[in-house]
């Protein structure tokens, strides 16, 4: 909480004190310099009594320049009520697992339910389907190799 004077009336002659609320943006870098070896996202869009809810997902498989491989889950949910704007969001990263790397293994098909301008609608990538690389781990050695012949770009999450 904060006060602030604010100043109303005829030519704003008139003032007032008033407590505030206001959200203080911090950052703090979770991932240093990096290359993104993988990338999914997942977007929902709905509308419930009167509450319209946008939704957004986004994970990377990041190999970091000291050799680190970690997994970044990013997301940002806005609801919007005839009151105002409520946002949460969310930046976390771990070190992989080995399901982390077999998930590399299989195929990330671009999917879509439902329509704009109806009560619900998803889109994405994100959901794993079949296994593509029938060998444990070619997914990440394909990847690293993707990287190594400079088809990757280095890329810096927003903080």
């Amino acid at each position: 909480m904060s006060t602030e004077t604010i100043r109303s009336g005829f030519l704003g002659l008139r003032s007032k004190t008033v407590d505030v609320q206001r959200a203080v943006v911090t950052s703090e870098e979770v991932v240093g310099p990096h290359w993104v070896l993988h990338q999914t996202w997942h977007n929902i869009e709905s509308k419930e009594r009167g509450i319209y809810t946008e939704y957004y997902e986004q994970k990377y498989w990041v190999l970091q320049k000291d050799g680190c491989l970690l997994k970044v889950w990013r997301w940002e949910e806005a609801k919007v009520f005839s009151s105002g704007t409520r946002v949460e969001n969310d930046l976390t990263a771990s070190a992989m697992t080995e399901d982390d790397i077999l998930m590399l293994d299989r195929s990330f098909p671009p999917y879509e339910k439902g329509k704009h301008g109806s009560s619900f609608k998803c889109w994405g990538n994100r959901e794993p389907q079949q296994i593509v690389r029938h060998a444990k781990g070619v997914g990440m050695s394909l990847a690293l190799k993707a990287l190594l012949e400079g088809r990757r770009q280095e890329l810096v999450i927003p903080k």
